[in-house]
């Protein structure tokens, strides 16, 4: 599946990663090879930590996903290079991504990307995401540190927005949405969104565990998680 993504201006394409408002442009990617084929060895590691060495070839299809997948100029996230290490699993999860136009606002969209990964502890995942978007989407810094210290009743949110970070949170500690949850959540928002929330959050919980358990170091532009103040 390939779809128009939003949020950076890279082109058409899905992933966990980056996207764009717009859609416009072709974007460049950066990822090296074309068609040597990416290597299959069970890796031992690498010296950033990681548990397995991300692949630095990849098979044609694998080449093109990443070209079109992010930004002018920016080197492919070491999450897909180390997918890419079996393009089967990489085509798997980059078809599952939800960064095209949706049901969600940009900045809806980025709330629960953020708050999932803050609440999952993947600082590489929310870090990527408060680098390309959180500028974007008017993240504020109290709003920053309210994602990953605070949470959906602190004073920097409005109404509507509380409502939606307490969905991920009842997902995120429950596996479920009580009634009153649900009903504040949808007085703003559409059935379909409230199911594409959902999905956003059990996709971003996998890519939590795949950071975490991957040990995948930070990627270099990212943003780290504030302090506690």
């Amino acid at each position: 599946m390939t779809t128009m993504i939003e949020g950076t201006g890279a082109g058409t394409g899905t992933g966990a990663g980056t996207g764009a408002e717009t859609g416009a442009g072709t974007g460049t990617g950066t990822g090296s090879g074309t068609g040597a084929g990416t290597e299959r060895g069970t890796g031992t590691g690498t010296e950033t930590g990681a548990r397995i060495a991300p692949a630095t070839t990849f098979p044609p299809e694998v080449q093109a996903w990443l070209d079109r997948t992010m930004p002018p100029g920016v080197p492919p996230l070491v999450l897909f290079t180390t997918l890419a290490r079996d393009p089967r699993l990489f085509v798997k999860f980059m078809s599952g991504g939800l960064l095209d136009r949706g049901n969600l606002t940009l900045r809806q969209r980025e709330l629960v990307i953020d708050r999932v990964t803050a609440r999952c502890g993947s600082e590489y995942e929310w870090g990527v995401h408060i680098a390309l978007f959180g500028a974007r989407v008017g993240l504020t810094e109290a709003q920053r540190v309210s994602l990953v210290h605070g949470g959906p009743d602190d004073s920097c949110w409005s109404a509507d927005e509380r409502a939606l970070l307490a969905v991920c949170d009842a997902l995120h500690e429950r596996c479920d949405v009580d009634d009153a949850t649900w009903s504040a959540a949808r007085a703003t928002l559409a059935e379909a969104a409230m199911i594409e929330v959902i999905l956003l959050c059990g996709f971003y919980r996998t890519v939590a565990y795949l950071t975490a358990a991957l040990r995948l170091p930070p990627e270099p532009f990212a943003a780290r998680f504030p302090p506690h103040s």
